[in-house]
């Protein structure tokens, strides 16, 4: 899966073990060239290779030619079974890309830890899709009939149950406009 961010291509993976490196290889170069921003591009999953082995070595070598470098802890356990541990989840990065950190979560819903990394990106994107409209002032009653039919039989999260009360309690605030002579 990949995902434009701002000026960041975020690509998720996930390979069988038993797929050949070739093909990962194949796979990760097409997923790259397809990515809108070559420049700051993440790479990051259960890509079922082991740093220390060849296969391990060739494809960080691969991703190096690319301009990403590892970025995760290889020895830093991201996969818990019967038998032990293991790390076949990583995080590679454009080498042009501020990391600040990159550490394993906790495996609260799977065998496997998440890989969670923080990073700064340019400001750069592309310009945003909408235009703003000037409506004038806002009706505090009509945006709250609005808000209310929007999210009826929805549980409202804590951030819509905010902005709710705010709407609410900015009535008294407006005054009526006064009218031009």
């Amino acid at each position: 899966i990949a995902v434009d961010v701002g000026s960041t291509s975020i690509v998720g993976v996930y390979y069988q073990p038993t797929l050949e490196l070739d093909d990962i290889i194949s796979d990760i170069s097409s997923a790259i060239s397809k990515c809108a921003h070559q420049d700051e591009i993440i790479i990051c999953g259960d890509i079922n290779l082991h740093s220390g082995n060849s296969d391990f070595e060739e494809f960080q070598e691969f991703l190096d030619s690319c301009g990403l470098s590892l970025r995760s802890n290889p020895e830093i356990p991201t996969y818990f079974h019967h038998t032990g541990v293991s790390t076949p989840d990583h995080l590679f990065a454009s080498r042009s890309l501020d990391i600040s950190s990159c550490k394993v979560g906790r495996r609260d819903w799977s065998d496997h830890a998440p890989i969670m990394g923080t990073c700064r990106t340019s400001r750069k994107s592309d310009p945003f899709p909408f235009k703003k409209t000037i409506l004038g002032r806002v009706n505090p009653q009509k945006l709250e009939a609005a808000i209310d039919r929007i999210t009826d039989g929805i549980e409202p999260s804590e951030w819509v149950k905010q902005f709710t009360a705010s709407v609410h309690n900015s009535r008294g605030i407006m005054r009526p406009r006064k009218q031009k002579k």
